[in-house]
């Protein structure tokens, strides 16, 4: 599982990227001190990418469970929360990411939010169209598992057009009915577009554009051209002065 960004050439995905946080600064979102976090870039660039909603009540679950799991298994840092970052905008918008390595049969969970002020604006989507792509490059991983609020219309629209069937409902630990929506992956590499009712079903296959950056040292060299000025570089600097250390 690579620590670099993740990134597709899908269309619904352009410029935007799933970037992994160190473990130091996951223990501190976890605690929801965003500006202990901050301070560990050892820079003046953070709050560019940490911003407030990272430790919302809503960013606080994610965290925790991120940070439970690298303390419990610190060489699967790859299977936490990351953030969503739009290079060619310039910003940092939300979360997403595995709520865990795959169980005995294969089943993996995904997760993603957007920041309030950014949503309608594909940022789920582009997530999940990186999410699934990962996922079907590792040979472990049979299931795909999202697991939504039952009045979550959008999302549930958005991920059956992926291919994810309802297959049942549970309560989290707060009481809240989730709907269970599952994609089998099949061993062979499906595209990824949404199904349209043109579309031959089971005809074509698309294969991810180019491979994710292989460790933190290649953060220097931005996903997209667009990062080349901006918030690439000072991802790369807040990276690579927390894994310094």
């Amino acid at each position: 599982m690579s620590d670099g960004p993740w990134s597709s050439g899908a269309l619904e995905a352009e410029d935007t990227s799933l970037v992994q946080l160190p473990t130091e600064v996951i223990h501190a979102l976890s605690r929801g001190d965003l500006e202990a976090a901050q301070a560990f870039s050892n820079t003046a660039v953070a709050p560019d990418v940490l911003t407030p909603y990272l430790v919302s009540p809503e960013g606080l679950d994610v965290w925790r469970m991120s940070s439970e799991q690298v303390a419990a298994a610190p060489g699967k840092t790859g299977w936490v929360a990351r953030l969503i970052v739009d290079f060619g905008a310039q910003r940092t918008v939300g979360w997403a990411g595995f709520r865990g390595p795959p169980d005995p049969v294969g089943v993996v969970e995904i997760g993603y939010a957007v920041d309030p002020v950014h949503r309608r604006k594909g940022y789920a989507e582009a997530a999940l169209v990186i999410l699934l792509e990962k996922a079907e490059a590792l040979p472990e991983v049979r299931t795909v598992r999202a697991s939504l609020s039952t009045d979550d219309l959008l999302c549930r629209r958005l991920v059956t057009r992926y291919g994810f069937v309802n297959v049942g409902e549970h309560k989290d630990d707060e009481s809240e009915r989730l709907a269970i929506f599952e994609r089998t992956l099949p061993p062979h590499m499906p595209s990824l577009r949404p199904r349209k009712e043109s579309d031959d079903v089971g005809s074509g296959s698309s294969e991810p554009a180019g491979e994710a950056l292989a460790g933190h040292e290649q953060l220097e060299i931005p996903a997209h051209p667009a990062a080349a000025l901006s918030l690439g570089q000072r991802l790369a600097t807040f990276v690579r002065n927390l894994t310094g250390r």
